[in-house]
């Protein structure tokens, strides 16, 4: 689905390796949720929501 091999998507995973824009993307594709549901927590929290 990333066009990577698995163990790249492990490190992701694991938080060894950063995720950019074009996984987050793919992944958020694949879960049919919006990308701002992947990485809700992380800082990227739209200006509307209080955070």
């Amino acid at each position: 689905m990333f066009g990577v091999h698995p163990p790249a998507i492990s490190r992701k995973m694991l938080g060894k390796t950063d995720w950019n824009l074009r996984d987050i993307a793919k992944a958020a594709h694949f879960f049919n949720v919006r990308p701002e549901k992947l990485v809700a927590g992380s800082g990227f929290e739209p200006e509307t929501s209080g955070l």
